[in-house]
């Protein structure tokens, strides 16, 4: 931050002498109302109030994020025994009203913390329980996505009933289980299609509803809605599966309604997703229900189907799922 004061000195100065001082103009008006303008000599400057600079000032200093502007503050009044803090606090402000400070502050944290989660990841991965966690928290409060482990739960609660009391539909192969191999869960109509086509496919080994909030059990998949504004997709399941060769490998099944305003901004962000890391799946695909009740997939591990979810600019992205990369979903 010091730095930064310096590289964009003459700045600030235009800031600090926005806070000092006020232009006052006075108009002149006939009787009828109309604006003759001022005259030359009734333009002045005067000196703002020492309470409204105090206060001013103090609203800019608690408005950075992360109590970035309080920090700096007072590295500000510590550096110096004999300085002036009305002074300083005024100087300070000045400095965080430069357009891009803001930005600054936060891409310099962002590579520290960065570093430093590099620096001890073995140690993070060894940690358990709420001391993980509150690492895992300061890992997500970045201002870019960053990839995090999954942690699942030792176990899992499920409710057992819909909201009008009834029995909910029970489905086997869940990665959580009852004694008799069954998980409760509620579904739409295509859901539940989707899951049982899926229990079906010879190799089929387990599935997880992935949840719907945010959590450390989720996988979640970062993106931006039409506001810039960072946001988080969760998938509806995941499928594990047995490979030829033996070995595991995890698809991502997503049922995509178009009925919601971020449907295309979170379509992207799993074909974004898709093409970062479909070496470590087996399959990506996000699937939709047609007016004529078929199901419909993207299979978003083929470069063809993302450049087509990718150049769609258009509403209701039902459209690309009847577009020529879109299969059925059988």
């Amino acid at each position: 931050m010091d730095g930064l004061a310096a590289e964009y000195k003459p700045l600030v100065d235009a800031n600090l002498d926005d806070l000092l001082a006020a232009t006052v103009r006075t108009s002149r008006i006939t009787t009828t109302g109309e604006d003759i303008g001022p005259a030359a000599s009734e333009v002045r400057q005067i000196a703002t109030h020492s309470r409204d600079v105090a206060r001013d000032s103090q609203r800019t200093i608690n408005g950075m994020p992360e109590g970035l502007g309080k920090a700096w503050f007072a590295h500000r009044l510590a550096s110096d025994i004999n300085v002036d803090r009305d002074a300083t606090r005024a100087k300070c402000a000045a400095v965080l009203r430069v357009d891009g400070i803001r930005g600054c502050g936060e891409e310099t944290a962002t590579g520290w913390l960065q570093q430093q989660l590099d620096r001890f990841r073995v140690a993070i991965a060894n940690l358990s329980g709420a001391t993980r966690d509150a690492y895992t928290r300061v890992r997500e409060q970045t201002t870019t996505p960053e990839v995090v482990t999954i942690e699942l739960r030792h176990n899992e609660r499920a409710a057992t009933k819909n909201r009008d009391g009834s029995d909910l539909p029970k489905f086997s192969g869940h990665l959580f289980s009852d004694g008799a191999g069954v998980f409760p869960a509620d579904l739409n109509d295509w859901e539940r299609r989707v899951v049982e086509a899926e229990i079906a496919r010879p190799g089929f080994v387990a599935w997880y509803r992935n949840p719907a909030s945010a959590t450390p059990a989720s996988l979640r998949i970062a993106y931006q809605d039409d506001e810039g504004n960072w946001a988080s997709l969760q998938p509806d399941f995941i499928v594990v599966s047995r490979r030829a060769d033996g070995s595991l490998g995890a698809s991502i099944v997503d049922p995509h309604g178009d009925y919601l305003a971020d449907a295309r901004a979170k379509l992207q962000a799993l074909a974004s997703f898709a093409e970062l890391f479909e070496a470590a799946f087996v399959r990506v695909e996000s699937v939709a229900k047609l007016d004529d009740g078929s199901l419909r997939i993207l299979d978003l591990t083929d470069p063809a189907a993302r450049a087509e979810v990718f150049g769609f600019s258009g509403g209701k992205v039902t459209a690309l799922y009847q577009s020529e990369p879109s299969r059925p979903y059988v």
